[in-house]
Formats: C-alpha cells, sequence, structure tokens
C-alpha cells in the first residue's frame, strides 16, 4: 500500500490502472512502464525488494481487487491523500467514512461518521440548552416582568398618595 501511496501521487487513476493491469499479468513489464521518477523515488523510499514485493503481491486476485478499488476511488477526492483512501479500504465491511460534497466548492471530501454523530449530538445538545433560556425568557416575560411592573405601580401610586396627601 506504501508502493501505490507514492506512485499515486505522481500518475493518474487511469495510468495507476493501467500499470497495475499489466503488473498481475507481467510484474517486471509493469516495473520497467513506470516513469523514472517515479522508480527512483520508490527505491528511496521503500527499496528494490518492496517494490518488486508489491508488484508480486499484485498476482494475487484479493490484492489486485483492493488495489484497483483504492485507485478507482481515488479521483473522487480532491481534498485528500491517497492514503487516506487506502485506510478507508484497510477495514474490511466496515465503512468508517461517508463521502459527501463540499457545498461551496461541490468538492467530494471524506467525512468520518463519529464525527458528524458527535457533531449532531452536539448540537442537539445546544439546542435543548437554548430551549431552556427561551424558556426561562418566556417565564420572565409572561410571570416575573408583570410582577416587578405591578410592584413599580404600587410603590409609584404609593409615592404619590403621599405626596398628594402633603402638597405643601
Amino acid at each position: 500500500m506504501q508502493f501505490i501511496t507514492i506512485i499515486g501521487e505522481e500518475m493518474t487513476v487511469a495510468e495507476l490502472s493501467e500499470l497495475i493491469g499489466k503488473a498481475k499479468d507481467n510484474p517486471w513489464a509493469a516495473l520497467s512502464d513506470m516513469p523514472e521518477s517515479v522508480n527512483e523515488r520508490l527505491k528511496e523510499e521503500v527499496g528494490l525488494g518492496h517494490i518488486v514485493g508489491g508488484l508480486w503481491a499484485l498476482k494475487n486476485t484479493a490484492v489486485y481487487e483492493k488495489v484497483l478499488a483504492v485507485i478507482n476511488a481515488k479521483e473522487q477526492f480532491d481534498l485528500h491523500s491517497i492514503g487516506t483512501l487506502i485506510e478507508l479500504y484497510d477495514q474490511p465491511g466496515h465503512q468508517p467514512v461517508t463521502y459527501r460534497l463540499e457545498p461551496g466548492t461541490g468538492t467530494h471530501i471524506l467525512v468520518d461518521e463519529d464525527s458528524l454523530v458527535n457533531a449532531l449530538q452536539a448540537m442537539e445538545g445546544a439546542l435543548e440548552q437554548k430551549r431552556e433560556a427561551l424558556g426561562l425568557l418566556y417565564h420572565y416575560r409572561n410571570m416575573e416582568l408583570h410582577e416587578r411592573i405591578f410592584e413599580q405601580r404600587e410603590r409609584v401610586e404609593g409615592m404619590m398618595s403621599n405626596k398628594e396627601a402633603n402638597w405643601h
């Protein structure tokens, strides 16, 4: 997968698919068809033994299909590295992320479902707090405010009565 990550950063989906198809039938042909820059980077980062091992692993149908699925999904995610896609496919039978379009740009992105659930729960908690605050404001406006107005009116009327009684 590290091999696919490295070549995925330098080749298009079509080039990768073609290379992987060749590797399934003839790993040596795929190695010779790789661009020289990719070959050099692979030799530096993973070593020639791992390159050949990675290409030979593609002869296994299960590995080949998984790698091909990762590569074919790569073009959907402009904001993510191929490493993110590999993580998506590393957990068989479980998809921890969901695909979404970013509203502003229309870019495809991966969103962690657990993060979405946590955000939804946090928003529900915030809405409940707002409901409680609105309930308190409503109670204050309808009950306590009228009581305070009544008390102030009584006080002012009492002061006025005293002034009227003693106007000298």
